[in-house]
């Protein structure tokens, strides 16, 4: 009878923890609709006001993605953030499980970079004017000549001094395995005569998994690997590249590449 008791207030214990952690993951995801409209909303109107284009870049660091990160909260770790290339523009390739990649993203790497992203974003309220003004490029997946055409309109960025990210898996992935790689990422930066350099996410995918709107908090990992220079991503073959760049992307983040 003593262990029926003990069993039973343990589930009483457990259920009030359980409430409150959905309560939580709730409030986050409400909290971040609300402050990605109200940042981007803020942030576009006085970059209209002042004519400083890089109002809208400021804020996604300085409010929009730190606030996210303080209060879900997401613990970030960085490896490796001496292996970005100083001074000179590049292409960083990710492995992709979550929305929240790119939270940690904006607040790891430099305020240039700005990412290459399906089009499908650009139908998304608030995010979508946030992304035009910030000079996010969007790519149809689904139109090989639409998305060659913008791959010589990014590669024309990034050879003026902007660093693109690219999730080269096209999607995010289910189950935490890396997903094959698209040669977009890899065109790109031959065109553009950059340096790649490959980032491994860990942990993103249980703060919002894919499929998922309730938002957790959580630990996240961001490692950055060693870059190719300009002169290694032009020697090799495209196929050895990307795979060269994938192996590198599973090791970083601990995928398996399978």
């Amino acid at each position: 009878m003593s262990v029926d008791n003990s069993s039973q207030a343990q589930q009483r214990l457990e259920r009030p923890a359980g409430c409150f952690a959905m309560l939580r993951s709730m409030f986050n995801t409400l909290f971040a609709l609300f402050w990605t409209a109200w940042c981007t909303s803020w942030a576009i109107l006085k970059q209209y006001v002042s004519g400083d284009t890089t109002v809208v870049r400021r804020a996604t660091v300085d409010w929009w993605a730190r606030g996210l990160v303080r209060l879900w909260p997401m613990h970030l770790e960085v490896k490796g953030k001496e292996n970005i290339p100083q001074d000179e523009p590049c292409v960083y390739v990710c492995n992709h499980q979550s929305y929240a990649d790119i939270v940690a993203l904006v607040m790891t790497l430099p305020m240039s970079a700005g990412f290459l992203a399906k089009k499908e974003l650009a139908r998304v309220p608030f995010l979508s004017g946030s992304m035009r003004h910030s000079g996010h490029v969007f790519i149809d997946r689904f139109s090989r000549d639409r998305a060659v055409e913008v791959l010589r309109e990014a590669a024309v960025q990034v050879k003026g001094g902007k660093s693109v990210i690219v999730f080269p898996e096209g999607t995010r992935s289910a189950d935490g395995r890396l997903l094959p790689f698209r040669t977009g990422a890899f065109r790109l930066a031959k065109q553009a005569g950059v340096p790649l350099v490959p980032i491994g996410l860990s942990g993103t995918q249980a703060i919002l998994p894919k499929d998922a709107w309730c938002v957790r908090g959580g630990k996240v990992r961001v490692s950055i690997g060693t870059a190719l220079s300009a002169q290694q991503v032009e020697s090799m073959e495209l196929r050895a590249l990307v795979a060269y760049a994938r192996e590198q992307v599973a090791q970083l983040s601990g995928c398996s590449s399978r």
